[in-house]
């Protein structure tokens, strides 16, 4: 039977299926109360086709993909809801044979019909204006394509083993039509204008038929080319479609994170419980997947931006990253920094300086939270102890957030910004739900006892604090020209058989490396200012200085680096989460490559100043 003119095509109603490599379609949630509008069912069946009985659940579909099942009433009909919907979607309540069927729907002019799902599958329908009949085609095989980038163009699709895919394309998303190249072997999907969004879907209608060697994809994007294979043996079977999930080959490690029903994570203090949670490597490989994952908000000025960071807790110990295994991990969102750099860079000069025993360690991914492209973030360790992580019996945290369950105020340091006394001191570990008042008072009597010793000469405050943790952590804030030890915010110590180490050091991210500075920053900081006035750490700090330099002379070809492995994604990233209004960290109007530039530089310019700081101390 041959169609009538498309006027409206698959589009929302595709919402409803699953965009992973499976048949369709899921079941959307139910909405509003009915009004006295009608929609009928009528089946006519071809001469020598097997009959088929209507079992189906009838959904209508908005434009923004929320769905109301139909039920059947006593006449045979399906009251339609109100508000109207646009796209009308069946599916089976039993498997059925179809094969030859047609469908005619009678239903109100208000709805712009253009297409429905039958057994388990889709089909394709069309209507002339808005006439009350619709009628559904034999059902086709071919492919569902979603996208996990927003600057796709135009999509190429080859079969790997050579056999045709052209003369029997039909429709495409909002009228995009494939349209078969001259070879009669290839097929060309094509944007009319601009490009087509992350999460939006091609739908290809080919012949039934099996393709021995897969399928090659080529995707045009506005950063360029690339192709993605499929090389599996597929067989296209009538009335089935299948979802391919076509990569962004940007070049990154996915993680894919899904809420139980998609709900939004929306709170630092609580956890959304029992996200999918799976993370996919370079090849496709799946390096881990757990279905039992708690997602929450995290950061104190971070989560207040647009691009938002998350905390994530899995449901038993596993290694991510080739790092350690543990349960804690965040996904750092670096929303204000142009080069997305600064907290990887200055953790990797962290992790050169022997002095501080152990650093987070982490990896840039493309995070997709329901199925939504969310951008470049790193997912790297959480600070706390553990096997894999700390070797601590304390972890305190001085902030002037002060937000810590178990706190208090130290009687000495300085808060340089405020010019006041006093550490605010929060107890991150042990976790609070572990935490007594006995353990409470131990940590305040440790932190008493090193700034006595240090401030009031009581006891040897040598054996109380590790010196060279501290002049590492002291170097690194300078070096990268993180001056929030000046708050203090983030600063992290801890305490193991009664001695204070400094570390790890976290938190980069606004305004560092900054270019053109020369003189010390923190020296008066915490407790530097009282360290800097004794001779033995002024040795110490000259020694460490000494190590420390050689080993960080390629830093800027290690920022080289990294600005080349994340490009691609930064450039897409930049265009989700433009951070031109930030202002922090003084390159925001700048090019990635120019921002990357000036990272370097600030970098080299810093270690000369500080080789003359430190020798004149």
């Amino acid at each position: 039977m041959k169609l009538y003119k498309i006027l409206v095509l698959f589009a929302v109603a595709l919402c409803a299926f699953s965009c992973t490599e499976k048949d369709n379609p899921v079941d959307p949630p139910q909405t509003p109360e009915p009004k006295e509008v009608k929609l009928t069912l009528k089946h006519e069946v071809q001469a020598g086709s097997p009959s088929w009985t209507i079992a189906c659940k009838v959904r209508l579909f908005d434009e923004f993909g929320n769905a109301a099942t139909l039920t059947r009433d006593s006449e045979g009909l399906y009251p339609v809801p109100e508000p109207l919907g646009k796209y009308i979607v069946l599916s089976p309540e039993t498997e059925s044979s179809f094969d030859g069927s047609f469908l005619t729907l009678t239903y109100p002019s208000s709805v712009e019909a253009s297409s429905a799902g039958v057994p388990g599958t889709l089909a394709f329908a069309a209507a002339a204006g808005k006439q009350k009949t619709l009628t559904l085609e034999s059902l086709f095989s071919g492919l569902i394509l979603s996208f996990l980038r927003d600057d796709v163009k135009s999509v190429t699709i080859r079969a790997a083993a050579g056999e045709s895919l052209s003369g029997a394309v039909r429709y495409s998303l909002n009228g995009w039509e494939a349209e078969a190249l001259s070879d009669g072997g290839t097929l060309q999907v094509q944007a009319p204008s601009g490009y087509l969004k992350a999460g939006q879907k091609w739908v290809v209608v080919l012949p039934p038929q099996t393709l021995s060697g897969g399928l090659v994809i080529s995707v045009e994007t506005l950063a360029g080319d690339y192709e993605y294979a499929l090389p599996e043996s597929r067989t296209l079977e009538r009335g089935r479609f299948v979802s391919v999930e076509v990569p962004d080959g940007i070049g990154l490690k996915k993680l894919y994170v899904n809420t139980p029903g998609g709900v939004g994570i929306y709170s630092k203090d609580s956890w959304v419980e029992g996200c999918s949670f799976k993370l996919v490597d370079m090849s496709g490989k799946v390096r881990y997947e757990s279905a039992g994952v708690s997602v929450k908000g995290r950061g104190n000025s971070t989560w207040n931006y647009p691009k938002k960071p998350y905390a994530v807790k899995l449901p038993e110990k596993a290694d991510l990253l080739g790092t350690g295994a543990d349960k804690r991990w965040v996904l750092l969102a670096n929303w204000m920094d142009r080069t997305l750099l600064r907290n990887d860079v200055a953790f990797e000069v962290a992790r050169r300086c022997a002095g501080l025993e152990w650093t987070p360690s982490g990896e840039f991914v493309e995070l997709y939270l329901n199925g939504r492209h969310m951008g470049n973030y790193w997912l790297g360790e959480k600070v706390k102890t553990g096997k894999a992580r700390l070797q601590a019996d304390f972890l305190i945290e001085m902030d002037t957030y002060y937000d810590a369950v178990w706190r208090f105020y130290s009687s000495y340091g300085r808060r340089v910004n405020e010019w006041a006394a006093g550490m605010p001191v929060g107890i991150k570990e042990p976790d609070d739900d572990k935490m007594t008042d006995e353990l409470f008072n131990e940590v305040k009597t440790l932190v008493g006892g090193v700034e006595e010793s240090l401030y009031l000469n009581q006891g040897k405050w040598q054996e109380l604090l590790d010196i060279d943790s501290f002049a590492d952590w002291y170097l690194v804030h300078e070096l990268c020209c993180n001056f929030e030890p000046n708050h203090p915010k983030s600063c992290y110590f801890y305490f193991r058989d009664g001695v204070m180490y400094a570390g790890p050091v976290w938190d980069f991210d606004w305004y560092t490396f900054q270019p053109g500075i020369q003189e010390l920053n923190i020296n008066r900081s915490i407790y530097f200012e009282k360290l800097l006035s004794k001779p033995e750490f002024v040795t110490a700090l000259k020694s460490r200085w000494a190590a420390i330099k050689p080993l960080i002379a390629d830093i800027p070809d290690y920022i080289d680096a990294k600005a080349a492995s994340i490009g691609e994604s930064e450039a897409i990233n930049w265009r989700m989460w433009p951070c031109t209004s930030s202002g922090v960290n003084g390159d925001e109007r700048l090019s990635f490559s120019q921002a990357v530039t000036r990272m370097k530089e600030a970098f080299t310019y810093r270690v000369n100043a500080l080789d003359s700081e430190i020798q004149g101390l």
